[in-house]
């Protein structure tokens, strides 16, 4: 990031143009650098139709936050087509497009109902330059998670790798609770620290309870040790509150549905209901 704040100045990367979070000029920067494009890319053909009810479809573009951006298509040429979009008004402004910040995936469905492997999809690319080169960007398995606002997605929704990748996070935790540290010290840093981020991360997952006490055995065997004899029994420590991640979840994905039912946004609705 590079505002001109200077208190919030970061990296030391860029053209300028970047905004610093919390910077004062952040705000009127992503008016002129960003608003501007998603209004376009709001006006655009294209996106995914989706079924949102029984007499309802509804088209779906993709989503962005701040300079994020995740547009769905229907083919990957028109995937191109928006990217192409995008790397000329980057151009315009004077950013320069870095494809390896890019990442994409498609899912074909072949003869038996199966995606295809990557070697047989489209590539997906970028201009770049004055002279507009196409570059290719790098692109994942159907099955793989990509990294979005740190959430780990894939389109044929498949939650392993997210888990897997959750459970080496606790993992890491559970080192830190095996330290000295007093018991008010460990429940803050559980609810402060660690809640948050498992929350966040399996937000829009889809798993059970016995995957998730997996993924939290380590960390939640030392953070117990912390607090109580290793022989209370677990159900007894959610009774009091104490660990009970999974109600944590459930009652955040809850919430994230009521909020969805009465968002401002027509189309947030329309895709909650239909979910």
């Amino acid at each position: 990031a590079r505002g001109v704040s200077p208190g919030c100045r970061g990296g030391g990367e860029g053209c300028g143009n970047g905004a610093g979070q919390g910077g004062e000029d952040s705000p009127q920067k992503w008016l002129i650098y960003e608003d501007q494009f998603n209004t376009y890319w709001e006006g655009m053909s294209g996106g995914v139709e989706v079924q949102v009810s029984d007499f309802k479809k509804i088209r779906v573009k993709g989503g962005g936050f701040v300079d994020d951006k995740k547009p769905l298509e229907e083919t990957v040429e028109q995937v191109n087509r928006w990217s192409g979009a995008s790397g000329d008004y980057g151009f315009f402004h004077g950013v320069e497009v870095r494809p390896t910040k890019s990442e994409g995936q498609a899912v074909v469905m072949g003869d038996k109902g199966l995606a295809k492997p990557m070697s047989e999809v489209g590539k997906m690319k970028i201009p770049v330059g004055m002279e507009g080169e196409l570059v290719e960007l790098q692109m994942k398995e159907a099955g793989e998670s990509i990294k979005t606002l740190g959430e780990y997605a894939n389109p044929l929704l498949l939650w392993a790798e997210t888990l897997d990748k959750v459970r080496a996070e606790m993992d890491q935790a559970a080192v830190f609770f095996r330290g000295r540290m007093g018991r008010e010290v460990a429940k803050r840093v559980w609810e402060t620290c660690l809640v948050p981020v498992v929350v966040y991360r399996l937000l829009f997952a889809t798993f059970s309870e016995q995957d998730l006490k997996g993924v939290m055995g380590k960390v939640w065997r030392a953070y117990k040790s912390r607090l109580l004899p290793r022989s209370a029994p677990n159900k007894l420590c959610y009774a009091y509150g104490i660990g009970d991640i999974w109600n944590k979840v459930n009652i955040a994905k809850l919430v994230t549905v009521m909020r969805g039912l009465t968002s401002r946004h027509e189309q947030a609705r329309e895709l909650t209901w239909g979910a």
